[in-house]
């Protein structure tokens, strides 16, 4: 059997229309914190050969403390094709609200985050493919710091409209979180 090639495939997100939900847990490993459970919503939408344009807005809330961790933000993806995967790199800017409560009083963090990442997606059958990503955020307010993270994930056509996918991600030593996602194509 020869290799795959994306252009011979349905395999992956990039380049394609969709708008889909996620569900995720967070796991903080350096504090004693209780797991994050978050969901969010998605749009991408294929604006030119090879350059796709989305939004993204999630919902994070961890039981102990109140804490909450709002965000939205926007994107732009460039990709190519070589040797049937396909490299990418995006941009991405956006806002976050932050709260928390103990003992009575509410502590909030408001501030914008812009980031830079590069990957790959791989076409691993005709309708699957792995996706690897490497992206570095930064707060506007220094003082609110930066962070890496690092993703694996696997998505799956079940129907030429109908993906499911997972992922796991890394930020820096501090977190690991578990996702998956449902995406439906226009």
């Amino acid at each position: 059997m020869g290799r795959l090639s994306a252009a011979d495939t349905d395999a992956g997100l990039l380049g394609k229309n969709y708008v889909g939900a996620n569900l995720f847990i967070e796991h903080v490993r350096t504090t004693n914190i209780s797991d994050g459970l978050g969901g969010a919503l998605t749009g991408n939408f294929a604006v030119a050969p090879h350059l796709d344009l989305g939004a993204t807005a999630s919902l994070e809330r961890f039981s102990d403390y109140s804490v909450h961790d709002d965000r939205l933000g926007v994107y732009a993806r460039s990709f190519t094709e070589v040797s049937g995967f396909r490299p990418f790199v995006d941009l991405s800017l956006g806002g976050t609200w932050q709260s928390s409560s103990f003992n009575g009083v509410t502590y909030r963090s408001n501030d914008g985050i812009y980031g830079a990442a590069f990957g790959v997606e791989a076409p691993v059958a005709k309708s699957t493919a792995l996706i690897g990503r490497v992206g570095y955020n930064k707060y506007f307010d220094s003082n609110n710091g930066h962070y890496w993270l690092y993703s694996l994930g696997l998505n799956h056509w079940l129907t030429p409209q109908l993906n499911l996918g997972a992922s796991v991600s890394f930020q820096d030593s501090d977190s690991i979180t578990y996702t998956l996602h449902v995406v439906l194509g226009f």
